[in-house]
């Protein structure tokens, strides 16, 4: 089993150890924050300080994953952590009530959660994060740090670009592109190609 070491003490961390331990591959040790006031929901987790602590770890074939729900928050932490100039193992985590295709190709640091669909010839980046009960068809590409909420639906060759984010119930129609830095409002219907840099809602 991998030893598993969280960055982020925020709700959406609790998702990630949950899905962590029910994948039965991960042993999650502990986790580290810059918020040292907020103790972990998961009490009995170790807390190993802040992420500039990373240097002093010295557990071997430790993975980490960033256990942050918005995507320009995982950057931020992800080059931080860059900074730090160490060599580091990204998990990947990927629920084992998810349906993914065999044709699939999902990054480093990617969290799948409970319920997921990944159809045939979709690429999931770097850092991704596919919500609960999500459905996301074939031949789409999500880029790094870029994610959905939960009970999104995408039609077949969609494009997210990196960092953006799909709000929960949103339905994304095939062959869209979505640029990067951009947020879709939950439950939007995406007919329309949408400008980087932007805030989308309705339909």
């Amino acid at each position: 089993m991998k030893k598993l070491i969280l960055i982020g003490s925020g709700y959406h961390s609790k998702i990630v150890y949950d899905e962590a331990v029910r994948s039965k591959q991960y042993k999650v040790l502990g986790y580290l924050s810059n918020d040292i006031k907020r103790k972990h929901a998961i009490k009995k987790l170790k807390f190993y300080g802040k992420i500039k602590e990373l240097k002093k770890i010295k557990i071997k074939n430790c993975f980490f994953v960033l256990a942050v729900g918005q995507g320009d928050i995982r950057e931020k932490i992800f080059h931080e952590v860059k900074q730090l100039k160490i060599k580091i193992k990204w998990g990947k985590i990927i629920s084992k009530d998810s349906i993914i295709s065999a044709n699939t190709k999902i990054g480093e640091g990617s969290v799948i959660v409970s319920g997921s669909i990944i159809n045939v010839g979709t690429r999931i980046g770097k850092h991704c994060l596919i919500n609960t009960g999500s459905s996301i068809d074939h031949d789409n590409f999500f880029d790094d740090f870029s994610g959905c909420g939960p009970r999104v639906i995408t039609g077949g060759n969609v494009k997210i670009g990196k960092n953006s984010y799909i709000g929960l119930g949103s339905i994304i129609k095939n062959n869209i592109i979505i640029g990067k830095n951009t947020l879709i409002g939950a439950s939007s219907l995406v007919l329309k190609n949408c400008a980087k840099n932007s805030v989308y809602f309705g339909s």
